[in-house]
């Protein structure tokens, strides 16, 4: 698998290089880590992770963060792959008026018997809703398990889903050593990219939307907020983060 490694290498040089043609033609023919992120794997992690989830630190601050950003708004919202659905879980009193889709029948059968909104088993592949329906989407942690030659074809999707104007938020791990795992047979989230701030912001860019704000978060296990609160404040790099959460609007 060199050469896929070697591809996301590549696209990391040429958008830090802005040479937006190149790094288009590096999703033509691209080599693809091969997708295990099936129904019957989302279904396990559903299950499997979700205590897991809800007891990381950084798990949570991702939640905030995001909710935060929707505080006191009003209109439509799609979280594609919603899993646990802990945002919904957060937005139940709020006046958006919510929307998921998700692969897992499990996760769509327990965000239907738990909470307030629109949840159907649907795909990124093929989103479920009418063009320029929604005010907000979201997709956090998911185009790292999309294969790079469909990558393009999700942004269109989601840009068909937005209204004008209308905000995407994104979030993406970074600095995750996938390469080393993949060596060593590891692969357990079932990622099929290697994203950079650099290749992220540059696929935004390309497929029409502008970066409003960016946060990294740091994986720390203990004491996560004091951690993070003096690497961002004294903008130490003693630390790679290893979550990206950007917030986008398209144009």
């Amino acid at each position: 698998m060199n050469s896929f490694f070697d591809e996301e290498r590549l696209r990391d040089k040429l958008a830090k290089k802005r040479k937006y043609k190149e790094f288009l033609k590096t999703y033509q023919n691209p080599s693809n880590i091969i997708d295990k992120n099936t129904k019957i794997f989302w279904n396990s992690f559903t299950v499997t992770y979700k205590e897991t989830l809800l007891n990381s630190p950084v798990y949570q601050d991702k939640i905030n963060r995001t909710v935060n950003f929707l505080e006191n708004k009003t209109g439509n919202i799609l979280d594609i792959g919603f899993g646990i659905g802990e945002i919904e879980r957060r937005l139940q009193t709020s006046e958006l008026k919510i929307y998921g889709i998700d692969i897992s029948s499990v996760a769509v059968k327990n965000a239907k018997k738990e909470l307030k909104g629109i949840y159907r088993i649907g795909s990124i592949f093929k989103i479920p809703h009418a063009t320029k329906s929604m005010d907000f989407v979201f997709a956090l942690d998911v185009l790292e398990h999309i294969p790079v030659n469909k990558t393009f074809d999700v942004y269109k999707g989601i840009s068909r889903a937005l209204k004008a104007k209308g905000m995407l938020t994104i979030s993406v791990p970074i600095n995750e050593n996938l390469e080393e795992l993949y060596i060593e047979n590891k692969n357990p989230n079932n990622h099929l990219r290697v994203y950079t701030p650099d290749i992220i912001k540059t696929e935004l860019i390309l497929n029409g939307f502008k970066i409003v704000k960016t946060n990294y978060l740091y994986a720390f296990d203990k004491f996560y907020f004091i951690k993070s609160f003096f690497v961002n404040f004294f903008k130490l790099t003693i630390r790679k983060p290893n979550l990206m959460i950007i917030f986008c609007q398209k144009q």
